[in-house]
């Protein structure tokens, strides 16, 4: 009996423990004996209870980064970051609240937008008329005493629409929220009129019925043009910035092709989307790439063509991208010389000036560019010539279009070449199967077809009276710049001086001209299928490793080798680019 109650009394007081020290919400199952406790100890085998291993505290689950606000731009609807204060694409700048979007079916029209400058946003040409869901509303544009877009009225007549339907119809459109309606008498004219208006961001638009035949849309601009301008400037800023180095040569890398010599300060450049544009002499985007094809800054002017529907559309632009032509407005563009530019407009030839006004009506069939003060122009199946103020200086009687060089041109008919000057008189009587312009005072001709065993021409060096200078066997000859004029022999091209002595011995596949050689000292030339440059002693001034290069004008050339633009300065510091 003792025993039997010394036994139990150790389990009891066990027990006891474990009702006094626990509690079911601490309830735990021993591992050795799988009684359920609440104590901390078991109360049939008296196992301590364990602690169990705490697990490991998981790193917090980060919040997800929320997408970055955007915003739609309200003229070409490209998404933005919201923290940019100018569209990426036009620079236009951010609605200053999330208004919906205003459908402008006129383009990108702002405040104090000059014609030209409305022109362009409408694509090209101004429109006479919109259509809206099937209505034709006709336009008027306004302006302010300053030359600046004030608004555009759009009317349509009631015939076709009545002001109930027209109000209607604007709402279906633009949206129903934001219109209000008011029924106006006019005691003076004795018509009703009803105004309703609806404010976008940066864009008002009022439907006004103004009297029993006519409905009229009225769009105002509230964004001044100058704040757009200045935005357009700062998105461009953002995107012409050049290499962080200022060292020459340059490398700049996006691009895939180059299109000429720096002219203006400025070089066409392929982006690898296969748009054009141009940079600078230090690698900056100064015109964006989005032309299908430009042309060089000849004369200080650049003519650019957008393709649209298989149909190339002409402009021309200065320097710094402001439109001086607007592209499309005309049939046809030529390029700007000597500050007049030829336009096709209905079939016919005319010429504008760099505002881009129409000075010389547009009443020729052909026309070639102004040189030396005259341009060769087509009426019916011959040739004349004009000054610059349209007046006809040689009447139409030649076959073919020319330009003058050096005081001179060179015509071909019946197979025999010879010279004019600007009276429209030969300058010597000679008659030459081949010849070529003259330029500082001298032109290659042949005066014979015969070839040697070799395949050369006896070309001859000619003065304006005919006179020869010298002979010198090729197969080609160019015209002379800075005294130097370039010929080819064994497929090969060499340089000679106006002596004929040959400086340059022929030794390269092939040579980029600028005008007709020579330019500052240094021309562009190919070996073993490779472009550099040289130098008028012949010396090796840039490697022969290019794809493409061109010679240094403004100071600077411009070459590519694998998808690079490489710029280099000329030696001796940047010329003056004038």
């Amino acid at each position: 009996m003792n025993v039997k109650r010394i036994t139990i009394l150790p389990a009891v007081l066990m027990f006891l423990l474990a009702v006094w020290t626990g509690t079911a919400e601490d309830a735990w199952i021993c591992g050795k004996c799988g009684t359920e406790n609440t104590g901390n100890f078991c109360v049939s085998c008296g196992q301590p209870k364990v602690s169990p291993t705490p697990l490991p505290t998981a790193e917090p689950t980060p919040e997800p980064t929320p997408e970055p606000e955007i915003w739609l731009c309200r003229h070409c609807h490209a998404d933005n970051a919201f923290s940019n204060a100018f569209c990426r694409a036009c620079g236009s700048p951010r609605p200053k609240a999330d208004a919906e979007v205003f459908k402008n079916p006129l383009g990108e029209l702002y405040k104090g937008m000059s014609e030209r400058d409305v022109i362009e946003a409408c694509g090209g040409t101004l429109p006479d008329k919109v259509t809206i869901d099937g209505h034709d509303l006709y336009t008027d544009f306004k302006y302010d005493s300053y030359g600046g877009l004030e608004r555009v009225d759009l009317s349509i007549n009631n015939s076709y629409i009545s002001h109930r339907a027209f109000f209607q119809l604007i709402k279906d459109t633009y949206g129903a929220e934001g219109w209000s309606a008011e029924w106006r008498l006019d005691f003076g004219g004795g018509m009703s009129t009803v105004q309703s208006q609806k404010d976008f961001d940066g864009v008002t638009v009022s439907v006004w019925y103004v009297n029993d035949f006519m409905n009229m849309l009225r769009i105002e601009p509230l964004i001044d043009w100058g704040n757009v301008a200045m935005g357009r400037e700062t998105v461009r800023a953002e995107k012409q910035k050049g290499p962080a180095s200022a060292e020459y040569p340059l490398r700049l890398n996006g691009y895939s092709d180059i299109g000429a010599a720096f002219m203006s300060g400025r070089a066409p450049v392929k982006d690898t989307s296969g748009k054009w544009g141009f940079i600078d002499t230090q690698g900056r985007l100064v015109i964006d790439c989005r032309y299908d094809a430009v042309s060089d800054f000849w004369h200080g002017y650049a003519a650019v063509t957008v393709r649209e529907g298989g149909v190339s559309k002409k402009g021309c632009l200065d320097p710094e991208g402001r439109v001086v032509i607007p592209v499309g407005k005309y049939e046809d563009v030529g390029t700007f010389a000597e500050g007049l530019c030829w336009v096709m407009e209905d079939g016919k030839w005319g010429c504008v000036d760099t505002d881009g006004n129409m000075v010389i009506p547009p009443m020729y069939d052909q026309a070639y560019y102004f040189r030396e003060g005259l341009a060769a122009v087509k009426v019916g199946d011959k040739w004349g010539v004009i000054d610059r103020n349209g007046g006809m200086v040689i009447e139409p009687r030649f076959g073919q279009g020319f330009v003058f060089s050096d005081g001179a041109a060179h015509l071909q008919q019946n197979r025999k070449h010879y010279f004019i000057d600007k009276t429209g008189e030969s300058l010597f009587s000679k008659d030459l199967p081949y010849a070529k312009d003259f330029s500082e005072g001298y032109a290659a001709c042949v005066e014979s077809l015969d070839k040697d065993e070799d395949g050369n021409f006896d070309f001859k060096v000619i003065d304006k009276s005919g006179n020869v200078i010298f002979t010198l066997k090729a197969t080609m000859m160019g015209t002379y710049q800075e005294g130097l004029i370039w010929f080819a022999r064994g497929g090969l091209v060499g340089f000679a001086d106006t002596e004929g002595h040959e400086v340059i011995v022929p030794a390269y596949q092939d040579c980029y001209f600028y005008g007709s050689g020579f330019y500052h000292g240094y021309v562009s030339a190919a070996m073993d299928g490779k472009w550099g440059i040289i130098d008028a002693a012949g010396r090796e001034v840039i490697p022969f490793e290019y794809d493409k290069m061109y010679p240094f004008h403004d100071g600077y050339a411009v070459g590519l080798k694998d998808d690079c633009v490489v710029i280099f300065e000329e030696p001796g510091g940047a010329a003056d680019t004038h």
